[in-house]
This record gives structure tokens, sequence and C-alpha cells, in this order.
């Protein structure tokens, strides 16, 4: 349809979907276990497209708001919510004014925060942690639930099957990287000057 439109330029902002396999940067590599069905990510839960049960470990790799956001709202609806981050503490790029305020919610709804904390593997009834400061691995059992918020893919396979075709061609935002909204609205300024 676009090629047939016959536009002088093309702008792509398709987005990106977020990691299933748990692949993170500490170990370049999947979580064994990931393709379990008590798996999820944070678009599954929230569109209730896959059941959470009465215990989860949300999984936070990115350090922004997603992570402990869905733990909020999962322990706000009854659940007992472990949030673990690699990072030293949870939501690192978050201003500080507006992390105290996560933080006191946080408590108050509940969610246990594991810093420095890798998750290794996942079973269909629990998870295996290691720290990261002192290798120590344990394991928490009775997880029904475990959400990974380990970072986007691009969708921009509508930018390749239109590459080559004669047009003045452009992805912006997430299409072309994944990152935070700011990194979005400073490509589509950018393109849209130089159109």
């Amino acid at each position: 349809r676009i090629v047939a439109f016959r536009p002088d330029a093309v702008v792509l902002a398709t987005g990106s979907t977020p990691l299933r396999d748990g692949f993170q940067g500490y170990t370049r590599a999947p979580i064994p276990g990931a393709e379990l069905p008590s798996v999820a990510t944070v678009h599954d839960v929230l569109a209730a497209r896959t059941a959470v049960g009465a215990r989860a470990v949300v999984y936070d790799t990115e350090a922004f708001v997603r992570g402990p956001g869905v733990a909020e709202w999962l322990a706000e609806r009854g659940c007992r919510v472990d949030l673990v981050t690699p990072d030293f503490h949870i939501a690192a790029l978050v201003w500080r004014d507006m992390l105290q305020s996560l933080l006191t919610r946080l408590a108050r709804a509940g969610v246990r925060i594991l810093p420095s904390t890798l998750l290794t593997w996942i079973s269909p009834n629990a998870v295996r942690l290691r720290d990261r400061m002192t290798h120590e691995e344990r394991e928490l059992s009775g997880i029904e639930t475990v959400v990974l918020v380990t970072g986007n893919h691009a969708d921009d396979g509508l930018y390749f099957a239109l590459k080559g075709r004669g047009r003045d061609l452009h992805r912006i935002g997430d299409c072309r990287a994944p990152g935070l909204a700011d990194r979005a609205v400073y490509d589509g300024h950018r393109v849209a000057r130089e159109l």
C-alpha cells in the first residue's frame, strides 16, 4: 500500500517488541527456562495475555520505570512480588525526585527489592539467583510467574521490506534502536528538519 501511494518520503515509527528470551548484557546469553508458559513480558501482564500467580519475580535489567511499575501494579492486586535487578539499585535511570516516591510506593505495596542480583535460571515453580558481588547462588521457590523486563528489539520488518524500493526512507524511535522516549522525539525532530 505504501508503494502504491507513491510518497516522496516514508518515516517509519513502528516501535519495538519486548525480548522474550531474557537475553541480558550481563551474561550475554538468554535465561534458561525463559520459554516456559509462566514467563511473561510487561506487555503480556498488562494486556492480561498471561495469568499471573500469587507469587511473582520481576526481573529488570532496563533500570527505568517499567520493572518497578509492573511490580507495583502486581503488588497492588495482591501478588507477592520480588523485584530483582542486576544494578546496584532499581530504576537507576530515573530522576532522583521521582525515585524517592517510587521507592516509597514499592515499600508500601510490600515489594521486596533484590539489587545486584542476576536471574540465571527459571523452572516451572522456582528461579535461581546469583549475587553479583559474592557470586553466591540461591533459589526462590513457589514462584508462579516471572516477568522479564530485559529490553526490546526493533520492529523493523516494514523498513527492510521497503528498503531499496526507491523511496526516501527513514526509521525513527524504537524502530531504529529501542530506547527512551527522548531519543524517539529527537529522531522525529531530526528527520522532520531534514525533510
